[in-house]
């Protein structure tokens, strides 16, 4: 059954642009929000069509558009319930989508980024301290006062948290470039259970967890060793790896001789982007969904769900992913739309992929959870209700 993606969306009332200077006032934001409801009856955007698979959209009916004031710099989000917490030009903001209200969580002068909430711990990485380490607070505290969680040398950063267990890219070692890039994961509820998933030198990068088994991209193939801003399709191989901590094992979701990044794992199912059979002039210009239950082995083990055009690849977004429904970023193509971005979703078991909304800002990210759907970006907060139709 095909869900339709209803949507309560927030977009800003101002339009700035994402290299904008213009700081942002955290003190401004700590008020309850008054929002403007209003229709929107925009066309639906589209995608580009995929040469060997059904991607036309499902039309949707005009979206409730909520606005508030949300930063040009908004990106790296993460939810539970009806609370949404995301980075804001360096300041931590939650907002509470059960009431309108919003406020900053930790700002300044520090750079606060990637954080992620499960029940009512919150955790982030902070450079306060000189480089990126990984700091948490309680959200039952008043105020919520950050805590040092994992320092040492290098950065830490870009944790995933699914219950207790949290898992991070930690570059402890020296000189602490990409090339010692490495997944750690430890249970919060266990102590002295840190342990560190992979050591070589070869970029690791993107973790996500799901139960006993965490995955990521992996550079261990790319001739650079890590990521390298070039269109070479010879370069940037980076494949999805992975580790089961049942069995302490590691385990390979995809080394296809292109390149996959930006996975994420629900139970036994994993979503990357991939690049397979797409030529780079001048730089990649499109982009593929590719799915593969763990399961499964052979060659048709690994599918294509969706095949988009998106002629920023600085941009490329991590797909979201909750029972067998993908939702993902992409660029719409539907001439005189006025949509930049636009968020899409599509069954694992195939069909065509169908709109969700449009943004006329560029989207950052997306994150699903619980039958809802929440993504940032410059100027753009909304969180989406995902049902069955």
């Amino acid at each position: 059954m095909r869900s339709v993606l209803p949507l309560a969306f927030l977009a800003a009332s101002f339009v700035s642009a994402c290299d904008s200077d213009a700081p942002a006032d955290p003190d401004a934001r700590d008020t309850d929000v008054s929002p403007e409801e209003v229709r929107d009856t925009s066309p639906d955007p589209d995608t580009a069509p995929s040469p060997d698979a059904d991607t036309t959209l499902v039309d949707t009916t005009p979206d409730t558009v909520t606005r508030v004031p949300v930063g040009p710099r908004a990106c790296c989000l993460s939810m539970e319930g009806d609370l949404v917490i995301w980075s804001d030009d360096g300041v931590l903001m939650l907002w509470d989508s059960a009431t309108n209200a919003f406020r900053p969580l930790v700002s300044g002068p520090s750079i606060a980024k990637d954080p992620v909430i499960a029940g009512r711990t919150v955790i982030f990485a902070d450079n306060r301290l000189g480089d990126f380490d990984l700091w948490t607070l309680n959200l039952d505290e008043t105020p919520p006062t950050p805590r040092l969680l994992r320092g040492g040398p290098g950065d830490q950063d870009q944790p995933v948290l699914q219950g207790t267990r949290l898992v991070w890219v930690g570059r402890d070692l020296a000189p602490h470039t990409p090339r010692e890039a490495e997944i750690w994961t430890r249970d919060l509820a266990v102590p002295d259970s840190e342990k560190q998933l992979t050591s070589d030198a070869y970029e690791q990068t993107q973790p996500d967890v799901s139960g006993d088994k965490i995955v990521w991209a992996d550079f261990a193939h790319s001739p650079d060793a890590m990521y390298i801003d070039v269109s070479d399709p010879l370069r940037n191989n980076a494949d999805i790896f992975g580790w089961d901590l049942a069995t302490s094992t590691p385990f390979t979701v995809t080394d296809d001789p292109s390149k996959q990044l930006r996975p994420a794992i629900d139970g036994d199912t994993v979503v990357w982007l991939d690049w397979r059979g797409i030529n780079p002039e001048p730089k990649y210009s499109e982009f593929q969904v590719f799915v593969r239950r763990l399961a499964e082995t052979g060659p048709n083990a690994e599918r294509r769900l969706a095949w988009s055009s998106w002629s920023r690849p600085e941009l490329w977004r991590r797909p979201a992913l909750e029972n067998d429904v993908v939702v993902f970023i992409a660029e719409p193509t539907t001439p005189g739309s006025g949509f930049v971005t636009g968020l899409l979703a599509v069954n694992v078991d195939g069909g065509a992929p169908w709109l969700v909304a449009g943004s006329t800002s560029v989207l950052d990210s997306v994150v699903v959870k619980d039958r809802h759907a929440a993504f940032v970006g410059a100027s753009a907060l909304g969180r989406v209700e995902l049902r069955l139709r």
